[in-house]
């Protein structure tokens, strides 16, 4: 996805058109193997620049809109060819190489179609069944919810043959492909704030090493500069139009491996696996929920716990698609399980609400911010808010010593959450408590539990 959405993303600031080309077979009765791939930089450097140009060539002809056509009673979706070249085209690009132009890209070679209806109608089925699949994986691991709004629909359009009830060639549609488009999107806007973020960073970093060292005197007053610079909100308007920066990479759940957090939270220094499966079977029991959405669901662990007879609907949500994939494996016969890769703390859940969100040390990563505002926008009228807090402890550190290194290198993330301050805040938007409680660990530890119910 990090992939798809950097070549996208490109194409779309700098108003790149993409051009493909054939290899293989072009219809039954033309093989072409790469000879067209080949010729077409020949073709290219003897085009003016405005002749390049995506909407010059559709303009004047030179490019078609293959269109959809009924065949044996179904729809063929040709539009998914996009657009191709013409004998216009041909003619006159061509011909600053061919004497005969024709004679190399004859009428039922640039339109297949001619050649055999059915063996091409056979064809584009097989694209789009191919589209389908490939897309219904990003909707199994969740990796949809990462990205960017064009590729988002186009990823809809694939998998289910419509985005919000629209299809490609519709306005709604097409324009999430403008520049302007993606320029005032939520979505680009934070990988602006990450790339400030990640700048930020960067420049401290060069100040901490230069502060060492007197004689490169000029370069830490360059560096305080560049930091103040980077760190001013006009920095974001000079980032526009540039990629940005990813924010799910380096982010410090994406390195630790399923394997290492779910030994560190079961080793014996730690032990809070279980205690978390009974608090979230606890409630379970106490809500009887028709629809759960788990905020951070790691591996999986407690999702044994639900009776899918009561509970139709699971929104399971982590940043962490490793994580997910864990989860749709483990719990396959799952009815209702849905799973949503997302940075609670970034990125707004826009899902459906629950009559149960549960919310499981997740503040104490994610912070309080936009993390908590998407877990009350997820409590559905009526519902209810199950908070799990960890409750600082005068024997036992905040991250227990683990022998899991990948964990115990991001234990300065943890950051304790008071619960009277966050009963106030809820309370203020809404919510009253329902119910407390407090669970000792055998680690020396405890565990606050509270229900908050929507007014």
């Amino acid at each position: 996805m990090v992939d798809l959405n950097n070549a996208l993303v490109s194409s779309i600031l700098t108003g790149y058109a993409g051009f493909t080309t054939s290899a293989g077979y072009v219809g039954p009765d033309y093989r072409v193997d790469h000879d067209i791939s080949l010729l077409l930089p020949e073709i290219w450097c003897r085009m003016q620049i405005k002749e390049r140009d995506a909407d010059f060539l559709i303009a004047h002809g030179y490019l078609e809109k293959v269109s959809d056509f009924c065949f044996e009673g179904r729809t063929v979706l040709a539009s998914r060819l996009g657009y191709r070249i013409t004998g216009a085209f041909a003619e006159r690009f061509l011909g600053r190489i061919f004497e005969l132009p024709g004679a190399v890209f004859g009428e039922d070679m640039l339109r297949p179609e001619e050649q055999n209806l059915a063996q091409f109608a056979e064809g584009v089925d097989a694209i789009v069944a191919a589209q389908a699949r490939v897309a219904k994986q990003y909707f199994e691991d969740g990796s949809v919810a990462a990205a960017c709004p064009p590729l988002e629909a186009l990823l809809h359009i694939m998998a289910h043959g419509h985005y919000k009830g629209m299809t490609a060639d519709d306005e709604g549609v097409r324009s999430l492909f403008r520049r302007d488009a993606m320029l005032s999107s939520d979505w680009y806007r934070r990988r602006l704030r990450a790339k400030q973020s990640r700048d930020i960073a960067l420049w401290t970093r060069h100040i901490e090493s230069l502060t060492a060292v007197p004689e490169l005197a000029d370069r830490l007053e360059e560096s305080h500069r560049q930091l103040a610079r980077v760190s001013s909100p006009d920095y974001l308007n000079e980032l526009e139009g540039t990629i940005g920066a990813d924010p799910s990479l380096h982010h410090p759940w994406l390195s630790v491996p399923l394997r290492d957090y779910e030994a560190h939270m079961n080793s014996q220094a730690v032990a809070q696996l279980t205690p978390l499966a009974v608090l979230f079977a606890e409630a379970l029991a106490a809500t009887k929920p028709a629809s759960v959405a788990i905020l951070g669901v790691a591996g999986g662990n407690g999702l044994d716990r639900i009776d899918p007879s009561v509970t139709r609907r699971i929104h399971a949500i982590d940043i962490n698609p490793e994580y997910l994939a864990a989860v749709r494996e483990r719990h396959a016969t799952l009815q209702g399980l849905e799973l949503h890769c997302l940075d609670l703390a970034e990125e707004q859940a826009a899902m459906l609400p629950s009559d149960l969100v549960h919310a499981a040390l997740i503040f104490e990563h994610a912070g309080v911010d936009r993390c908590l505002e998407n877990a009350l926008a997820l409590v559905a009228p009526g519902g209810t808010l199950s908070v799990v807090l960890q409750l600082p402890s005068e024997t036992a550190p905040a991250v227990g010593h683990s022998q899991v290194p990948s964990v115990q290198a991001h234990r300065n993330h943890f950051q304790f959450v008071d619960p009277e301050s966050l009963t106030i805040q809820l309370e203020s938007r809404g919510f009253h408590q329902d119910r407390t409680t407090s669970v000792p660990l055998p680690s020396g530890k405890a565990f606050w539990q509270a229900f908050f119910k929507r007014k």
